[in-house]
């Protein structure tokens, strides 16, 4: 009896791993992922942290040192190096995005800043960006 059920739970078992393998299997369309590509205006953060105000004239185009202040909240997708920080009293700024190792970095302390409420010291360059945090 044993001989005649193991063909079976063979057939049974090679289809359950046939159709496993096309659920793994990625559909790649180029056209579909050229389309849900977005550029970074697109992707930043649009909403504001409710306790705060907009503040209309918060890119000046140079660059300043934010000092005292805290962070508001964090902001991130899935594009790579897209984090993006709300500093309190001013607007979101994107996170450093010139290597994977700096951003990371500067993504985790902001986290520490705004978990502990800690105050910082930002450094936002002409593009909006962060380029500096002293987390005190």
């Amino acid at each position: 009896m044993t001989t005649k059920s193991a063909p079976k739970e063979k057939v049974a078992a090679e289809k359950a791993k046939a159709e496993t393998q096309s659920m793994l299997q990625p559909e790649f369309e180029p056209e579909a992922l050229e389309a849900s590509v977005k550029s970074v205006a697109e992707t930043a953060p649009t909403m504001i942290p409710p306790s705060e105000v907009a503040d209309e004239g918060a890119e000046t185009g140079i660059t300043a040192w934010l000092n005292s202040k805290k962070i508001g909240s964090l902001w991130c997708n899935q594009q790579p190096r897209n984090g993006w920080a709300y500093v309190t009293g001013d607007t979101w700024h994107r996170v450093n995005d010139a290597n994977d190792s700096s951003h990371l970095s500067m993504v985790m302390m902001t986290a520490h800043a705004e978990q502990t409420q800690s105050p910082v010291n930002v450094k936002v360059e002409t593009n909006g960006h962060i380029s500096e945090i002293y987390v005190w």
